[in-house]
């Protein structure tokens, strides 16, 4: 599946980035990122107790309009520590704006499939996010957070049965330098009084491609609002 989504999907966002920084469009920004993830889930729906541990690529990309903020992005991997191998695709599609200098709410869907054969569970929430970007003493180095929650439903494929997390929650904390961008990320969802899933991961990204102001030319007070 990788081979198949993921090339396509960067070439896309690349092109859609460079399609922006024409003249004509010189106002709209857009960036291209691409990193990977260390993962570890637990999965109480589809019997993993004891975490899977692996690796998880990525991409995403930004457009922004004045206030304005779309993400899209993609990622997928294999985890195969802590027993059998399970694959791991996941996505999201966010609209955001900006409300203050360096804060940003956002609202969109997104989805997560963990599968192993012929079994595939799939998860999906519809969340809103408040995520903050903060200036810190050392040039161009900011502080980021977010936190997002909203109802999800959890499919399960075969011959599983069907089950509707009651809430889906997350958060992320890290540190951005320039086109670098470094955090730790917790996704939980709820399936009446257990967690259906828990996912834990460390999260690096570098951009690839930008139209717009560049990031170390931005000012450091927030007041561009910066990336999600």
């Amino acid at each position: 599946m990788r081979g198949r989504v993921l090339p396509p999907l960067m070439a896309a966002l690349l092109v859609a980035a460079s399609a922006l920084g024409r003249p004509a469009m010189a106002q709209p920004q857009a960036a291209v990122l691409a990193g990977v993830d260390a993962v570890a889930l637990r999965h109480a729906a589809a019997g993993i107790d004891a975490p899977r541990e692996g690796l998880v690529g990525a991409i995403e990309g930004w457009l922004g309009y004045g206030a304005w903020r779309v993400h899209l992005g993609y990622g997928e991997g294999v985890l195969t520590a802590g027993g059998a191998p399970h694959a791991l695709a996941e996505g999201i599609a966010a609209l955001g704006v900006r409300v203050h200098r360096g804060v940003e709410v956002w609202l969109g869907p997104r989805a997560i499939a963990v599968g192993r054969d012929d079994v595939v569970h799939r998860w999906v929430a519809w969340h809103g996010a408040l995520r903050m970007e903060l200036p810190l003493a050392v040039p161009d180095l900011r502080a980021v957070a977010e936190v997002w929650g909203g109802p999800g439903a959890l499919s399960l494929d075969a011959t599983a049965t069907q089950g509707r997390p009651d809430f889906a929650s997350g958060g992320s904390a890290g540190l951005a330098w320039r086109a670098v961008r470094f955090e730790y990320v917790i996704t939980t969802s709820r399936a009446g009084d257990r967690d259906a899933f828990v996912i834990e991961r460390i999260r690096l990204r570098a951009q690839l491609a930008a139209r717009g102001p560049p990031r170390a030319a931005r000012r450091t007070d927030g007041r561009d609002g910066g990336s999600r």
